[in-house]
């Protein structure tokens, strides 16, 4: 399928991007204005469901068509449960169903990036700019009136100075009340730029290489399978799952991945940062995000043991931010239709099981037995996906791509998405993937300046 332009499909392009999530979307907009011919095949559909532009009704998109449904395998920490790891499967990837929150993540976050050997990704080489949204729901200021009382900072910017406390959340919201995401914002204006074609529903059979230059890609449509020539590179931004899958010689790699104690409901504005260390102690890092929800949710175990809650109540989920604890994702087979093995081993390490019994008794309510706590800690929590690392981005044994993205040992193929993150930033990974792909499209074109030297409009 093409995209609405029904530009004819060429054999040869300049760059072929493969996803078109959030890094896709940035990473194909931003190298179309150089004059590039530029592919991006997308294995989702159109980003045209209801549930995508109306962002009070984001969370009908959880566990529906527009996921991957990809399960994460039992998980012995949880009490052998099972569940999906959360991604997209639509133009836009996850920033089209996701909750919108945009979280920049911490200074150290990415200082801790450029120090562990990806050099040029300090936060002082490229921050993300962001603001604060409007007209919150009675319930949020609520939270933060409570989160005062309970002695937390109030940030008036939680994405400003990123210290213990609580505000409001950061969302990429249009100012006409639709959702901003990735495609929408970046890869819908640029395609009526000549230069740049859109595949949807069609998905990359494998990466075609000349010895060990990546020469191109072969793709399904459904009608057909045929290879494309790429000229320069092809950048892989299918995300933290997909993206090792295409990557020759895969073995699994660690990925990173943000659990949580209860699962997402509707649309979240409000906020808390703080530590589960012990209450002072200036070693103690950020590693708790309290997110305040407008819905009842819960686990159906955690229900069954605990009883469900009414209908009628907010939630507030405890995320546990910055983890220890080391998943996988391995191929199933030769197959690219098989889905990737992945294990999130949630909970590992005695660290992180600590702090989300930590992050159960900073709640307030009934009082319940520290046997009870650590149980609810196995029965309720999932995880809010943002898996990261699995194409790690440095110099050490375990990196797949270096500091300009470029796979080692191979050329012509490069990773830009959430998937090169060393470790995971202090929040959710939307925003730093939009970062992450804006910077791969600067560095991409710095070095193939004839591009870089003519621009195009539309």
């Amino acid at each position: 399928m093409t995209d609405t332009s029904n530009k004819e499909i060429q054999s040869h392009y300049d760059f072929i991007v493969v996803g078109a999530g959030a890094a896709g979307s940035v990473l194909a907009a931003e190298l179309s204005a150089s004059g590039a011919q530029i592919l991006v095949v997308e294995s989702g559909g159109p980003d045209d469901a209801p549930t995508i532009a109306n962002p009070s009704v984001w969370f009908y998109n959880v566990g529906g068509p527009l996921y991957c449904h990809l399960p994460v395998n039992p998980q012995p920490q949880l009490n052998n449960r099972t569940f999906n790891m959360a991604l997209g499967h639509v133009l836009g990837g996850g920033s089209s169903i996701n909750a919108m929150v945009w979280t920049r993540g911490m200074q150290r976050d990415y200082d801790g990036w450029a120090k562990n050997g990806a050099e040029g990704w300090a936060f002082a080489d490229g921050p993300i700019h962001i603001r604060r949204p409007k007209n919150p729901h009675p319930t949020a200021p609520a939270f933060i009136d409570a989160a005062r009382e309970m002695g937390m900072p109030i940030l008036d910017d939680v994405n400003g100075p990123m210290v213990p406390g609580a505000g409001y959340i950061n969302m990429n919201i249009a100012a006409d009340g639709t959702r901003v995401s990735a495609a929408r914002a970046f890869l819908r204006p640029a395609l009526a730029k000549p230069n740049l074609t859109l595949l949807l529903n069609t998905a990359v059979v494998k990466l075609n290489f000349k010895g060990i230059r990546c020469a191109g890609v072969r793709i399904n449509t459904g009608a057909e399978v045929r290879d494309i020539a790429a000229g320069n590179e092809v950048i892989l931004t299918a995300g933290s799952i997909n993206s090792p899958k295409r990557r020759p010689r895969f073995q699994g790699y660690a990925a990173r991945s943000l659990p949580r104690c209860l699962r997402a409901s509707e649309a979240v504005e409000a906020e808390a940062y703080l530590s589960s260390g012990p209450p002072g102690d200036p070693e103690s890092d950020i590693d708790i995000n309290l997110v305040f929800e407008q819905l009842p949710v819960v686990t159906p175990e955690a229900a069954a043991r605990f009883d469900a809650p009414p209908e009628d109540v907010f939630t507030i989920a405890p995320a546990f931010v910055q983890l220890t604890s080391r998943g996988t994702v391995r191929l199933a087979s030769n197959n690219f239709q098989d889905a990737a093995v992945i294990d999130g081993n949630y909970l590992r390490t005695d660290r992180d099981f600590a702090a989300i019994v930590r992050e159960i008794e900073i709640m307030p309510g009934p009082k319940a037995t520290a046997g009870e706590i650590r149980e609810l800690a196995r029965l309720g929590s999932a995880s809010f996906g943002h898996a990261v690392g699995t194409c790690k981005m440095g110099v050490d044994k375990l990196a797949v791509v270096d500091p300009q993205l470029r796979v080692h040992g191979l050329t012509g193929l490069r990773v830009a998405d959430a998937s090169i993150m060393p470790r995971i930033i202090t929040g959710p990974t939307n925003a730093p993937t939009h970062m992450i792909a804006g910077r791969a499209a600067r560095l991409i074109l710095g070095e193939n300046t004839h591009y870089a030297e003519r621009r195009v409009s539309v």
